[in-house]
């Protein structure tokens, strides 16, 4: 079954069926949000006139594995 967030408070967060339902509450001590896994290419344009060299790694390009996200920092990294 989905569900969606309804409501985080210190120590709790409120569920909900996404088709509908009652509500459920779960006590946690974190909640960890991950959003939509998307490249946003339109914020690196105005960035791009502002350094003299700018790199693109991981998500940035195209959603991918945190793996290679490591991999090309780490690539990118040892260049220095």
């Amino acid at each position: 079954m989905l569900t969606r967030v309804v409501k985080v408070s210190p120590g709790r967060i409120t569920l909900a069926p996404a088709a509908g339902g009652p509500e459920t509450v779960l006590e946690a001590d974190h909640v960890i949000l991950a959003g939509p896994r998307r490249s946003r290419q339109e914020l690196v344009q105005p960035l791009d006139y502002g350094f003299d060299e700018l790199n693109i790694i991981g998500d940035a390009v195209a959603p991918r594995s945190l793996a290679i996200a490591i991999q090309e920092g780490h690539k990118l990294g040892v260049r220095a």
